[in-house]
């Protein structure tokens, strides 16, 4: 049975708001449209109240999220560190990973090339313009629910086997380094879901279990354009961990920044739930199993929330 969620209601927004959201939503200009028009002030739509700023004087310099060495693989502390980090931080950096740094840089380098288009090009990828569903630009994370916007665009690819027979429908200023990218980075995505599955007790990744952990690479160009007064606004909002490494990307008010993320999901149809091996000395499930697409359209049909939005799935 498929779950739904009903449709969000529209945050009540004043004139000037809605000449913004006008603007950069429906007419698909996006925020970088937005700044390239020489704004000289943050319109009050993307504008966080006071006490979710994040203020330079706030950032901790004497913390920080885990480094791991990966150069070695089958070592056993790096087995035991990423699992770690991963429970206590839910995210770490790895490095001597093996991805080349030429990829690295290209892929900036074509994220870059992509959102300096003129925006009449730009604007033929935007989410209902765009010619194949594999490929969609859009702006902030939810502008149908949130009350304050993020500064922020997105070029979002979708690569699974079967979406890449649209590669010739994607932007020619980048498609080929987006390909050259995610092959560069599969065996990394590989080792590090092999080393969480073996940290829950998984100790083999099948095809259908593949299926449900990985069937979909995504990856995103992330935009944080120029802003007049960075520290009003923020690259993601309502999560306080992320909000303040996306915030400082976006807190150099000179220029465009830019992130490249990967993202690894379960095929559409793909039923998540929690694992046998998880549960096999009498644990209680927290979850119930559900139907992907249908979480992920709960997902994305609200604000960000953090972990708030497990509550679709909890029992």
């Amino acid at each position: 049975m498929s779950l739904t969620s009903p449709a969000p209601a529209m945050p009540a927004r004043d004139p000037n708001s809605e000449k913004t959201i006008d603007f950069v939503v429906n007419k698909g200009n996006g925020i970088k449209g937005l700044a390239d028009t020489g704004i000289e002030a943050v319109p009050q739509l993307y504008i966080l109240p006071p006490e979710e700023r994040l203020e330079p004087s706030s950032i901790s310099t004497h913390h920080s999220i885990p480094v791991i060495d990966v150069s070695n693989w089958d070592d056993p502390e790096v087995t035991e560190s990423i699992c770690e980090a991963a429970g206590k931080w839910g995210f770490f950096q790895i490095i001597n990973h093996g991805v080349p740094l030429e990829a690295l840089d290209a892929i900036k380098e074509a994220a870059h090339r992509f959102f300096g288009l003129p925006n009449e090009e730009r604007n033929k990828y935007w989410a209902g313009n765009s010619p194949t569903e594999t490929v969609v630009l859009k702006t902030s994370f939810a502008p149908q629910a949130e009350s304050v916007l993020e500064w922020k665009d997105y070029l979002s690819f979708r690569c699974s086997p079967g979406d890449l027979e649209s590669f010739p429908l994607w932007p020619s200023v980048c498609r080929d380094e987006v390909v050259k990218y995610l092959e560069s980075a599969k065996p990394v995505i590989r080792k590090l879901l092999e080393i969480l599955m073996k940290g829950l007790m998984v100790k083999e990744i099948d095809k259908a279990r593949e299926y449900s952990l990985m069937a979909t690479p995504i990856v995103n160009f992330n935009c944080f354009p120029r802003c007049p007064n960075p520290y009003l606004t923020a690259g993601i909002t309502s999560n306080d961990r992320y909000k303040s490494i996306e915030h400082r990307v976006v807190a150099n008010g000179s220029k465009d920044r830019v992130s490249v993320p990967i993202f690894v999901t379960p095929g559409a149809d793909a039923v998540i739930g929690p694992m046998p091996e998880v549960l096999q000395s009498g644990e209680q499930p927290l979850y119930k199993e559900v139907v992907f697409s249908d979480y992920l359209k709960h997902f994305f049909s609200n604000k960000h929330e953090g972990k708030k939005t497990l509550d679709f799935a909890r029992i």
